[in-house]
């Protein structure tokens, strides 16, 4: 495994290795959109990492770790999250939702060298874990990507936080549908929480169904 290439997410090019989160975010931006200040870290021959040893390599992890130190310093938030792209994740036809880790931490959380080391070997090693090899296997899919990206965003505390869906994934029509909770939306990633359901008709922005969940929330037409 090795550095291929890594800065800010809003001067790359070639999207061929930044993995389906990455390549998702670079997608926004070019439509237009603005999304947190963005950096990453590319890292090559992945899976030839994960089949071999997968011990760590101090000086290579050293490497990475500078780096991702450099862009926190940049970005000059007070807290950081470091997310996964993998080559084989958010695809068209397979999301491994739930399969990779995301770290929230302190802006100088990597400041001891012992602790970077151990959260960048956990968040490497997930495809290693039983969960991960047991929804691949369920689904027949790839196991170990070929490349896999660190994306460094700043931690941003929100009111309100959520998933979009352009196009219902279940009944595949064209109304979106939003789940949502108040605060950071670590409930609904983890599973924690039942969240709010909004279905919002395309055509004409309104809303069309709604379920709390496990939330207090109240919704209307204004919102």
């Amino acid at each position: 495994m090795k550095i291929f290439q890594s800065g800010d997410l809003s001067c790359i090019r070639n999207l061929s290795k930044i993995g389906g989160k990455g390549e998702g975010l670079c997608s926004i931006m070019r439509a237009g959109y603005t999304i947190p200040k963005t950096f990453f870290v590319i890292l090559s021959d992945y899976d030839e990492y994960l089949i071999s040893n997968h011990k760590t390599d101090k000086q290579l992890f050293e490497s990475i770790i500078s780096k991702i130190r450099y862009y926190i310093a940049c970005i000059g938030s007070s807290h950081i999250i470091l997310r996964s792209s993998a080559s084989n994740e958010d695809g068209k036809t397979c999301s491994y939702a739930g399969q990779y880790r995301s770290f929230i931490i302190p802006a100088n959380a990597l400041d001891v060298s012992t602790n970077s080391h151990a959260l960048l070997q956990e968040m490497l090693c997930r495809p290693l874990s039983l969960e991960y090899q047991e929804y691949c296997s369920g689904r027949n899919i790839m196991q170990y990507p070929d490349c896999f990206t660190i994306l460094i965003q700043p931690y941003i505390l929100s009111k309100w936080s959520g998933v979009m869906f352009t196009s219902d994934p279940i009944l595949h029509n064209a109304n979106v549908i939003i789940e949502l909770v108040k605060g950071n939306n670590e409930e609904i990633t983890s599973g924690a929480c039942i969240p709010a359901l909004v279905q919002i008709n395309t055509y004409n922005k309104k809303i069309i169904n709604y379920n709390p969940g496990q939330t207090d929330i109240v919704m209307n037409d204004n919102m």
